[in-house]
């Protein structure tokens, strides 16, 4: 009679101990807070060899795919190519990873590149910084900056 009433305790130990429901750990809850940050669309302007501005680029990020389109001066679509994104943040920079880049439209449609790529990233309320040339596989490479302004959807106005 007393064995049903000794197996409740280790029962009720096991089930509390169990560790399926760990809290995520604090690394994974930056990066979510990161990731969170650079969900949504983003659009610049897009400049020829010269600077003088041709067109415009939108980057829509949605969970890990980015997908970027290019855009002429008459709303014509040039380019658009997606990638699968991670992001890491390091004390001192923020690196925005990209890999399995496939071209969706545009001339070169259907080409895919299996080389990943980087670049450090700040996102600063409604204004991402993109610094590209930084990263040691980008040897010879120019720097530059690339600047995003959020899209706000007009549904999204409140």
């Amino acid at each position: 009679m007393n064995r049903p009433i000794l197996l409740l305790p280790t029962l009720a130990v096991s089930l509390f101990a169990a560790p399926s429901f760990a809290a995520p750990s604090p690394e994974d809850e930056t990066t979510r807070r990161d990731l969170d940050a650079v969900q949504g669309k983003w659009e610049r302007p897009l400049p020829d060899q010269t600077g003088r501005v041709i067109g415009r680029a939108v980057k829509e990020i949605e969970g890990t795919k980015e997908t970027i389109s290019y855009f002429g001066p008459n709303g014509e679509v040039l380019q658009v190519h997606t990638v699968k994104i991670t992001l890491e943040r390091t004390p001192n920079v923020m690196v925005f990873h990209h890999s399995g880049i496939e071209i969706t439209a545009g001339p070169n449609k259907g080409k895919k590149s299996p080389h990943p790529g980087a670049y450090l990233y700040k996102v600063e309320g409604d204004t991402f910084l993109e610094i590209q040339g930084l990263m040691i596989q980008e040897k010879g490479e120019t720097m530059k900056v690339l600047k995003w302004q959020r899209v706000v959807e007009e549904d999204e106005v409140i």
